[in-house]
């Protein structure tokens, strides 16, 4: 209750509480639903219930064209001005777009015969559109409104998961079940909408810069499939040039840390809309990047450093000694994992500077298929996710010292290092010393789930510790 009650207090934690229990709820969903399914269906229904979520993201960021990413930059009242000004030949032009990419969805379910033709296609239109219209629900602030939504929703994606199976019918009928939700859930949003824009006063348009906002959305466009692109890139090549078996051994490898991303992502978004608030505001800007990766790292070191020391018992619980070869591979992948205790693209993002951040993007995509080869020939499948991993870190360096020029300071002065040191040199004992003591005396599923119980206890503390002296600063300022 303390937590809840701190968390109130602060508003960007409050802020990124909500957005990321916005997206948790539906990713829950499909995670329990993903492993309920991997273990009652055959591997063939269930190769082909899983194509359909694989390509969904993909296609998603597609159709969304960065104007998800892109909303979160600006308050609500320049929006509405923005969008007042786009022509309708681009409405056209956009509504082509999307058409595009549902039809080469719906193609490809089609074709690996998970869902009918017209279900994918309206499910990617309804997806995509509801992508857009939640980010612009939480600039305007209505996070209990979509929370609740998306509660709903995750409830029924699970529901209709068991009954489809229990009746025994078929996936084409879980795919329209799921559609239907979707729609219902889209129209609650679009009634949403209508209220919220009927209660907004447009911000003068004679301040606003069209030509500059529509570059940096194209930029956003970019870099947003260019991550989708990222992250899949490795996993796509493997399965092309390696067998099925080594396929399997790197995807459950180098698979990323569940809900890690939601996070860092609903981190980034309230830090945009603070940010909005209070554009070329330097100062705010360093503190805010100083106060997100404090509480970031609260959350993402202890989880770090559990995965790193309870990484065999995680093996040997969730996949039953079946793949003790994806553990090196997991290991080069997971040092990626500090990283995400930083938002390392808002500024730049509120700063308009798109051309860094896709410079960025390009170049870590660049060097790490540049170092796949050589770093797979020196150490077969670990290099391949070392690759991803080096060229991560690098791409962070680069946007620290852009970061840093922007706000006319050092890099020092916008990284929490003294408190990121503490805390790991903390961590790293507390874990090591627990695993080691327990994986002594007891079993690995009792070890794994004391480890798990170790990692939110060390979590909440942390994330307490770190609102209580947030909240004592600011007292301190204000007084």
């Amino acid at each position: 209750m303390k937590l809840l009650q701190q968390a109130k207090s602060n508003s960007f934690f409050g802020q990124s509480l909500f957005i990321f229990l916005i997206r948790f709820l539906p990713a829950l969903a499909s995670a329990l639903a993903a492993i309920y399914y991997s273990r009652q269906l055959s591997l063939d229904l269930n190769g082909k219930y899983i194509s359909f979520w694989a390509q969904l993201p993909l296609l998603t960021a597609v159709a969304c064209a960065g104007i998800h990413a892109f909303i979160p930059t600006y308050t609500a009242p320049v929006l509405m001005a923005l969008f007042r000004r786009i022509k309708k030949l681009n409405f056209i032009l956009y509504s082509v777009w999307v058409m595009a990419a549902a039809f080469m969805f719906a193609a490809m379910q089609s074709y690996a015969g998970a869902a009918g033709f017209l279900t994918s296609f309206i499910f990617l239109l309804v997806f995509s559109a509801s992508a857009i219209i939640e980010t612009f629900l939480i600039v305007c602030r209505s996070f209990r409104f979509v929370a609740i939504v998306n509660g709903a929703y995750a409830f029924f994606f699970c529901f209709l998961h068991w009954y489809i199976l229990y009746t025994g019918q078929s996936l084409d009928k879980l795919f329209v079940g799921l559609l239907v939700i979707a729609i219902i859930r889209l129209a609650v949003y679009v009634n949403m909408v209508f209220k919220q824009a009927a209660r907004i006063v447009p911000a003068d348009e004679s301040t606003l810069s069209l030509q500059a906002s529509q570059q940096l959305w194209r930029h956003m466009m970019f870099y947003d499939i260019s991550q989708i692109t990222f992250k899949w890139i490795d996993k796509l090549l493997v399965s092309l040039f390696l067998t099925a078996a080594l396929s399997a051994i790197y995807f459950n490898g180098s698979n990323d840390i569940p809900f890690l991303p939601l996070i860092l992502s609903a981190a980034g978004s309230a830090a945009l809309i603070s940010l909005a608030d209070r554009k070329d505001d330097d100062k705010h800007a360093i503190d805010l990047n100083l106060r997100s990766g404090r509480l970031l790292s609260a959350i993402v070191f202890p989880l770090f450093f559990f995965l790193l020391f309870f990484r065999h018992d995680i093996f040997d619980v969730i996949y039953k000694h079946k793949y003790h070869e994806s553990v090196p591979i997991f290991l080069a992948a997971l040092f990626v994992v500090p990283l995400r205790a930083y938002n390392f693209t808002t500024v730049m993002q509120n700063r308009h500077k798109g051309h860094l951040i896709n410079i960025g993007a390009i170049g870590d995509l660049v060097i790490a298929c540049a170092l796949m080869y050589p770093l797979y020939r020196l150490m077969g499948l670990p290099g391949l996710a070392l690759a991803f991993t080096i060229s991560t870190w690098l791409q962070a360096a680069y946007y620290l010292y852009h970061t840093a020029r922007i706000l006319n300071t050092s890099v020092l002065n916008i990284v929490p290092l003294r408190d990121w040191t503490a805390k790991l040199i903390v961590f790293f004992f507390v874990f090591i010393v627990f695993h080691y003591l327990l994986s002594r005396y007891l079993s690995p599923v009792i070890v794994l789930t004391l480890g798990c119980i170790i990692t939110v206890v060390a979590i909440l503390l942390a994330l307490r510790l770190e609102l209580v002296k947030q909240a004592e600063n600011e007292h301190t300022t204000q007084g």
